[in-house]
């Protein structure tokens, strides 16, 4: 049984392959899609044509916000700001508990009433000029929005949230020039950073079958992007730059996260896409390592073909790797 997914998803494609079986008419294929429930009855697509609206009317609202009070700013006062910005968010806020924090449209009108803070305060050290450095409004966004993500219960709300949070970690670091410096004398700052989201990944990926609003595939699937883009950049200046300390480490922590990544998302349960963000991970530091020895050799022309070919046989080789952990998947 998977540890990613416990109930295997049967999707439309695997109904429609029996299509060339004998004794398999139009009429089975119809029943076997709805039994399946790869064919949605009219409740199944009033929610989704439901949710399809709600996205779009979220996203229009906000664009039409940002339009009219881009328009008007000049002319807008002092309060006239601060009345509507919060005017906004009360309302944003007042339609979530209209709603309900338990259906879908209440979870998503608190994630966006939390997204509406960090504006306003914004505008707050804008207009005053407070002098506070910007990773303090990050760290005051995070802290008031808090308890409006664990009120939601809404893994996008939580990913915002994590957004956040790391964005003000980030602003800190950067602004007192601490990126170079090791935590506790032993690990540099990036690294440890890569650590602790790595940490956050595994405790999702925990959560996600204990946890029924977190058992969706966006949370492990951002996260894991985000931290094996930044390994890979750190690999790839190893390549480079083989003597720096922080891409030393980052090459080793590389290594160490694709053969969990394998071990986890390939032996223990298939997850296509982990599996390929590691290919192209592979792909990159096998680009660079062909990069670093053609300067050394001084073969541009060569390596230019080399390299081409070197794109097109591991997009080929993934492409077939991948249909067949697909194939495995679905037995």
């Amino acid at each position: 049984m998977s540890w990613i997914r416990r109930i295997p998803r049967v999707r439309t494609t695997d109904v429609l392959s029996l299509a060339g079986l004998p004794g398999v008419d139009a009429d089975r294929l119809e029943r076997a899609l709805r039994l399946t429930g790869c064919a949605p009855d009219a409740e199944g697509w009033r929610l989704r044509v439901e949710r399809l609206l709600l996205g779009v009317a979220v996203a229009l609202a906000l664009c039409g916000v940002v339009c009219i009070v881009a328009y008007n700013w000049a002319a807008i006062g002092r309060w006239g700001k601060f009345a509507a910005a919060q005017a906004l968010i009360a309302a944003v806020f007042a339609g979530a508990l209209w709603r309900g924090l338990d259906g879908l449209s209440g979870k998503t009108l608190l994630t966006v009433a939390t997204g509406l803070l960090g504006p306003l305060l914004a505008l707050f050290g804008q207009t005053y000029q407070t002098g506070a450095d910007v990773h303090g409004l990050f760290f005051t966004w995070a802290a008031l929005a808090l308890p409006w993500t664990l009120a939601a219960r809404f893994a996008p709300g939580w990913l915002l949230w994590l957004g956040i949070l790391e964005t003000g970690a980030a602003l800190y670091l950067t602004s007192y020039a601490r990126w170079d410096a090791r935590l506790f004398g032993v690990l540099p700052v990036p690294i440890a950073a890569c650590l602790a989201n790595g940490a956050l990944l595994a405790v999702w990926e925990w959560a996600g079958h204990r946890i029924e609003w977190l058992s969706g595939r966006l949370g492990p699937r951002v996260i894991a992007t985000l931290l094996l883009g930044a390994l890979t950049a750190l690999a790839c200046l190893f390549v480079f730059v083989p003597g720096e300390t922080t891409a030393r480490f980052g090459a080793a922590l590389w290594v160490v996260a694709l053969t969990a990544g394998y071990a986890g998302y390939r032996r223990l349960g298939i997850e296509l896409w982990m599996l390929a963000i590691g290919c192209l991970s592979l792909t990159a530091v096998a680009m660079a390592v062909l990069i670093r020895a053609v300067d050394v050799t001084n073969t541009e022309v060569f390596g230019f073909f080399l390299g081409a070919g070197l794109l097109i046989g591991a997009s080929a080789w993934t492409r077939r790797w991948l249909r067949d952990c697909a194939q495995q998947a679905d037995r």
